[in-house]
């Protein structure tokens, strides 16, 4: 990623939030978040691997419910956003690692996690037959 993408993706960033459309915004500090629980990060509060994924749906929930309490919406409508959230969250890594990165975590992200050591990159299932 060269220097002019990163520009525009962070003036992207700014735009969404200054226009209050939070959902990317909440995404990146929900995988920001469950990086740093990661085992393999210096941070020092560790979730074991096998409950981040309620971790990130209970971070979903309250974004859902900050954008019910800031925007006015309905219960039923910030229950949704958090869902969305969570799930948008739970693929981004697999997304962005696998497609972008080639599995292989960037130097700048790993920094970002506070990593000890490089994470490992995320494994494909088994095929079966």
């Amino acid at each position: 990623m060269d220097a002019e993408t990163l520009s525009d993706l962070l003036t992207q960033l700014a735009q969404l939030g200054t226009t209050h459309k939070w959902l990317p915004l909440a995404i990146l500090v929900m995988s920001w978040g469950t990086a740093l629980t990661n085992n393999w990060s210096r941070f020092p509060v560790t979730v074991p691997t096998r409950y981040q994924p309620l971790v990130v749906l209970v971070m979903g929930q309250v974004y859902g419910m900050l954008e019910a309490v800031l925007g006015g919406a309905s219960w039923k409508n910030a229950v949704v956003s958090g869902l969305v959230a969570s799930v948008g969250t739970m693929g981004a890594y697999d997304v962005v690692m696998k497609a972008l990165f080639n599995g292989q975590v960037p130097p700048w992200l790993a920094w970002l996690a506070a990593a000890k050591t490089p994470p490992p990159a995320p494994e494909d299932p088994p095929k079966t037959e």
